[in-house]
């Protein structure tokens, strides 16, 4: 039984890829300008502009809309795709491997070997001892089935994903944005708390009755942090804070909990 939709058909990667490997040594050609694809660049989503005489080993010819599958370190999902051709030669490192197809979409592509399930089967076939020393083996790679879509259908897959990303980009920037407001606001509140504004309406007082005093006038001790030796008890309602106790800009006194006594003024132990 097929159970792919109609007109899709699953192809191992080699066959769909018409990429033939050309390299250079830019370094001799030390005035040129090179559009360099290389895995540094790759978090700012934007190739190095180089020239020869800045790289130092050989890199391979690449095209635009040529799709990048990073085999250095795979559980990293790194996949890029050429942009458009200006005026200087386009290389990349040997650290990608290169998918050129004429009869499909590039940015289809690009979404395929960033999916899970492509990623899954890129992490299975490694070699080295772990971290940035494993690398994706490309004839394994070239193994690999790939769905294939028609063409129509690529477009349509590209364009709904595009329209989502956009969605959750926007969602996220506003976000960032409510997180921000939250923060100003935070801070308006403890301004407004400490300098009195925010209750003079409730109180009924002017905050011409305040005054404002030195910490070592109103504390009875000012000192730097630190743990007693003594004073814990082991059942008491009275947490001792210690720097551990503040995680994520909360409060959490169920880790390594420490209690402690009252001391009045008179210096007598209470338990509560």
């Amino acid at each position: 039984m097929n159970e792919l939709p109609p007109g899709w058909m699953k192809v191992n990667l080699g066959l769909i890829n018409e990429f033939s490997s050309q390299t250079l040594l830019p370094a001799r050609q030390p005035d040129q300008y090179f559009e360099l694809y290389s895995v540094p660049a790759f978090p700012n989503h934007k190739p190095e502009l180089l020239l020869g005489a800045d790289i130092g080993s050989i890199k391979q010819l690449v095209e635009p809309n040529d799709v990048l599958i990073c085999k250095i370190n795979p559980r990293i999902n790194r996949v890029w795709k050429v942009l458009p051709k200006g005026q200087v030669e386009q290389i990349a490192s040997s650290e990608w491997i290169v998918v050129r197809s004429s009869g499909l979409s590039s940015d289809f592509l690009q979404h395929y070997f960033s999916s899970p399930a492509f990623r899954d089967l890129l992490g299975r076939v490694v070699t080295g001892v772990g971290g940035s020393l494993t690398r994706a083996q490309p004839k394994r790679v070239a193994a690999f089935p790939v769905l294939i879509a028609p063409i129509n259908e690529q477009k349509r897959i590209v364009d709904k994903i595009t329209a989502l990303l956009t969605r959750i980009e926007t969602c996220r920037e506003r976000l960032d944005r409510v997180l921000t407001l939250a923060k100003q606001l935070r801070q308006a509140i403890l301004s407004a708390a400490i300098s009195g504004r925010l209750t003079e309406r409730w109180s009924g007082k002017n905050r011409a009755d305040w005054t404002l005093e030195r910490a070592a006038t109103v504390c009875e001790k000012v000192q730097n942090g630190g743990t007693p030796r003594e004073g814990f008890v082991a059942q008491s309602k009275i947490p001792f804070l210690k720097v551990y106790n503040i995680v994520n800009q909360t409060v959490d006194f169920q880790y390594k909990p420490q209690l402690c006594r009252i001391l009045t003024p008179n210096g007598i132990s209470i338990r509560p």
